[in-house]
């Protein structure tokens, strides 16, 4: 089946030899994935939001130009515990945000954003956030502003 296309598209070529041909095909490929690459980048950026608690009263929002990454906002909120299933990985990294200073503890005895806060992934602040294993792109809804 490659073999047909390979020859069907080495018919439609205007190269003369096989390197020409091979270089015409790269060079597409390549400005193929140029193109993707650039409307990656000029994905529009989304506001991302989480919500939680009985009645969704905690939130945490961030910004993300890719919908690869994400940044936490300043204000978000942040759990105060974490289950016991979350993995220890995420258990340290809970607490360097707070030893850091990135969580500050609000006068109700809350946790928060004290800063704004890249994560290369949505699934490591929504599990972190949250003290609990989640999806990120499950958990974190595009905000209609």
């Amino acid at each position: 089946m490659k073999i047909k296309k390979l020859q069907k598209a080495l018919n439609l070529s205007s190269s003369v030899t096989y390197g020409e041909f091979v270089d015409e095909v790269l060079s597409v490929y390549i400005s193929s994935k140029e193109i993707n690459a650039t409307e990656e980048d000029n994905s529009p950026s989304t506001h991302d939001q989480m919500t939680w608690g009985r009645i969704k009263q905690l939130q945490a929002e961030g910004i993300s130009e890719n919908g690869k990454n994400i940044v936490i906002l300043k204000g978000s909120d942040f759990a105060n515990e974490d289950t016991y299933s979350l993995g220890q990985n995420y258990k340290d990294f809970r607490r360097e945000l707070i030893d850091s200073g990135v969580i500050e503890v609000t006068e109700e005895g809350n946790y928060r954003f004290a800063v704004d806060y890249p994560f290369p992934s949505f699934s490591t602040p929504a599990s972190v956030i949250r003290g609990v294993q989640l999806n990120g792109l499950k958990a974190f809804k595009q905000k209609k502003d």
